[in-house]
């Protein structure tokens, strides 16, 4: 095999086998963690609470592995949150499983 060959494998195998998992992409884990703050607006102003939750900023370096059971993910990510004006940077933990053929957020 030559080392073109060979160095178009090596460029291509990790990006097909990845396509091949059942790992949800950054962009879902995102939108779940976007919906989780969103849905927990929701009901702080439905409840007309005086608390004042955080704002999601970003997402970033979502990673996420296999844990037990069938389409259940580990999943750490970094969050950028802002509240009274302030910013903090967060790594957090968290389950990303599919409920219903639907990607879902857990702890």
């Amino acid at each position: 095999m030559t080392n073109l060959r060979k160095l178009a494998l090596l460029l291509l195998l990790p990006p097909l086998l990845a396509a091949c998992s059942n790992v949800p992409a950054d962009d879902i884990v995102e939108g779940l963690i976007r919906a989780q703050y969103e849905q927990a607006h929701g009901m702080t102003s439905a409840a007309h609470s005086k608390v004042v939750m955080p704002t999601l900023e970003s997402v970033s370096n979502v990673k996420c592995a296999a844990a037990e059971g069938e389409d259940n993910y580990r999943c750490v990510a970094e969050i950028v949150q802002s509240k009274d004006g302030k910013s903090e940077t967060k790594k957090v933990n968290f389950l990303v499983y599919k409920y219903n053929g639907e990607w879902a957020l857990g702890d």
